[in-house]
């Protein structure tokens, strides 16, 4: 869907990637400048980093208080935490879980599963899925 200056929207779906820092260094070098709200091993300022650019991307969306927990993503440790608010592209509450997992060389991969509020529910079952069943190759490359 395309939103306000042409700029394309997802609505509903699950984004997978390898976290990138606003800074640009990768691994378990970066450091959170602000300090992290999660704590300080480098799953959690990844995800207080990630966090913290959708929201300046998203400026609808809020972390929803006392929504960090810990987590696994496809048997790992891993770190959640939700974003809402009101889409602007469909004038809808929308939901985004965060979900980052550390890998072996201190990178991390996240999942975003966003979804309208009023069928997130609905959808709950096959994001549960996705995250349980998401298989990284530890061994490519990935910088």
């Amino acid at each position: 869907m395309s939103g306000p200056g042409g700029r394309q929207n997802l609505v509903c779906g699950v984004i997978v990637s390898h976290y990138v820092p606003f800074d640009g260094t990768v691994g378990s070098s970066f450091e959170d400048p602000q300090g992290s709200s999660f704590g300080s091993t480098g799953l959690e300022q990844a995800t207080n980093d990630l966090v913290g650019q959708l929201e300046r991307a998203n400026p609808y969306l809020d972390r929803v208080p006392g929504s960090e927990r810990s987590s696994t993503m496809s048997g790992r440790p891993s770190l959640a935490v939700r974003l809402a608010g009101r889409s602007p592209a469909t004038d809808r509450e929308e939901l985004v879980t965060v979900m980052a997992r550390e890998l072996q060389d201190g990178h991390v991969v996240y999942m975003l599963l966003i979804a309208p509020a009023d069928i997130q529910a609905a959808l709950s079952p096959t994001f549960d899925r996705m995250i349980r069943t998401l298989q990284v190759n530890e061994n490519a490359s990935h910088r």
